[in-house]
């Protein structure tokens, strides 16, 4: 298993830690199958800023991700996952 991964039950989630946070915040994230999956932050007029994870995720672990935000305005960001049909977004909020 690789760096920065954990195993856990079979369920999805989407979060991030601390949020609000200033400069940077953990994405954490898992899904319930195997798949393809994308995670993308975008700004608040809905253009993506970065994406932070883009390739094979396993079920079952725990993803972790740094997003560091230090050279975008603070304010509302989204995050977004995208895997297999499931899609959710979370709000973080980027405050100095």
């Amino acid at each position: 298993r690789p760096a920065g991964e954990e195993q856990i039950a079979s369920e999805s989630f989407l979060t991030a830690y601390p949020n609000p946070f200033d400069n940077t915040t953990t994405v954490v994230f898992s899904i319930p199958n195997n798949s393809n999956t994308e995670l993308r932050v975008f700004n608040a007029l809905g253009e993506q800023v970065t994406t932070l994870f883009n390739g094979m995720a396993e079920s079952g672990n725990v993803y972790k991700v740094a997003f560091n935000a230090s050279e975008l305005p603070q304010g509302i960001y989204l995050v977004s996952i995208r895997s297999n049909g499931l899609n959710e977004t979370k709000r973080i909020h980027l405050i100095r």
